[in-house]
């Protein structure tokens, strides 16, 4: 598989950048990529942020023992919420 050219902390950085105000044409000339590369992490980036907006109320509740809203299969054990 090949390797990216940009590590991670670069592609956090150029969309950053973007996310300043600076122009994306700008922005890939000055790196030397496409924008449709731009967009590609763009759109990853976003999909992991709504992935643990959306989940991070189910893993906060399972950390403190407590079920979510819609299972009620169970009752926590009292001495798994440790706060």
């Amino acid at each position: 598989m090949k390797t990216s050219r940009y590590t991670e902390a670069q592609i956090i950085g150029i969309l950053r950048q973007a996310e300043g105000g600076v122009p994306v044409a700008e922005l890939c000339r000055e790196h030397g990529m496409s924008d449709a590369s731009f967009y590609k992490w763009r759109a990853k980036r976003d999909r992991v942020r709504h992935w643990f907006k959306n989940n991070g109320r189910v893993r906060h509740g399972c950390i403190h023992g407590q079920p979510d809203e819609g299972d009620r299969r169970r009752e926590p054990s009292p001495e798994a919420h440790v706060c």
